[in-house]
């Protein structure tokens, strides 16, 4: 899979090129790239119709298997948490409300990370965040003023099962124990504002 940020229509854009794997067989291969750009396009427009901010998507090529989609301007929240050093509460608590969200709506991301989420419009500059609309310290106090894009629906997929809505967000809680252990808070549960059942669930993991 390769990313490259382009010009369409006037437009920034990134074109995502999903290229065959020449260790698998060549319809098994097939198959899978038919099914990642699938998902791609049947989930941006799923999530979209649940009011969760996701890219664009301007055109796909299903022959080279490829697709092209708004550039989101912003940090994703993997190099944010990476480079600030003060803890900001309200980011996994949108990210809480936002995966949530995605879940009532029966879909399973399939790999929700720090690395799939971006804050629109932000910038780090001396280990803060900015805003690069105003080029003002990013209005964090307020949650409304949250603006989280989320990206990469390849392994998404349709499901009411509390157990698949569970792996869901251990996959995320995993990658927060793996990569951002200099924030512990991010690894309690009431951090995230996801008020389930699916809680005590998550917790087994553990």
């Amino acid at each position: 899979m390769l990313y490259l940020q382009i010009l369409i229509i006037g437009k920034e854009a990134i074109k995502k090129v999903i290229y065959r794997k020449y260790y698998r067989h060549k319809k098994i291969d097939s198959k899978i790239r038919k099914l990642r750009i699938s998902n791609e396009i049947k989930f941006t427009k799923k999530l979209a119709s649940l009011n969760i901010d996701v890219p664009y998507l301007y055109f796909v090529d299903t022959k080279e298997k490829s697709l092209y989609f708004e550039y989101v301007n912003g940090c994703t929240i993997n190099n944010i948490l990476k480079s600030i050093t003060q803890y900001q509460p309200n980011i996994p608590k949108f990210i809480g409300i936002t995966l949530a969200k995605i879940h009532n709506g029966n879909v399973i991301h399939g790999d929700f990370t720090t690395s799939n989420l971006i804050l629109r419009y932000s910038y780090i500059n001396e280990n803060e965040i900015f805003n690069n609309l105003n080029n003002a310290p990013y209005e964090l106090n307020d949650i409304t003023e949250i603006k989280l894009c989320v990206i990469d629906f390849g392994l998404s997929f349709l499901s009411a099962s509390v157990e698949d809505k569970a792996v869901d967000l251990f996959v995320l809680l995993k990658a927060i124990k793996s990569f951002h252990s200099e924030f512990p808070k991010l690894l309690e549960t009431d951090t995230f504002l996801y008020h389930t059942k699916l809680i005590n669930i998550y917790m087994f993991f553990f």
